[in-house]
């Protein structure tokens, strides 16, 4: 092998898939066993996840297109709560619009998406408790916004591990 040149590297998402089903045969699990996780049960869950997180991007992304419209003079694609736009004025439309813009991007692209589902998870709290408690005309859309958001950052929980430990070092 030449000087300098390194093989390439294994991509490592299929590399920990894998791993995981490497290891789940060696175990050789009961089937029916709490342990026991087929292959199939792997891919669909991963489908579950692709499918929710496209879903969330596309909500997100529909709504900040939807809400710059509304920034433009424009009447909405989408049908949008007036108590919301009574409240969300000036710049604080603009700054959730492009909130909404940049992570349902990022979600469908998938893209930074565990640190666009830490970003989205205040916006997805405020559309449900504003639905709850002051326009329950879009109460369904913030609580499925708000149920895939939270089974998404479970989803992604191996990412942001690091982030929650009590006594952090700097490295």
């Amino acid at each position: 092998m030449e000087a300098g040149f390194s093989p390439p590297q294994p991509i490592p998402y299929i590399s920990a898939k894998k791993a995981l089903l490497k290891e789940m045969k060696k175990e050789k699990t009961a089937p029916g066993s709490v342990d026991h996780i087929s292959r199939k049960d792997v891919t669909l869950m991963q489908t579950v996840i692709l499918l929710c997180r496209l879903l969330l991007g596309i909500i997100f992304f529909g709504a900040g297109l939807n809400g710059y419209l509304v920034i433009f003079g424009q009447p909405p694609v989408f049908p949008t709560s007036p108590q919301a736009m009574e409240f969300l004025q000036g710049y604080l439309l603009v700054m959730v619009k492009t909130v909404e813009v940049i992570c349902g991007l990022g979600l469908l692209l998938n893209l930074f998406a565990p640190l666009s589902l830490v970003v989205l998870a205040p916006v997805s709290v405020n559309i449900l408790t504003f639905h709850l408690f002051v326009d329950p005309s879009l109460l369904p859309l913030g609580i499925i916004v708000f149920a895939l958001n939270g089974f998404l950052i479970w989803a992604y929980r191996k990412h942001g591990q690091r982030l929650l430990q009590v006594k952090a070092v700097p490295r």
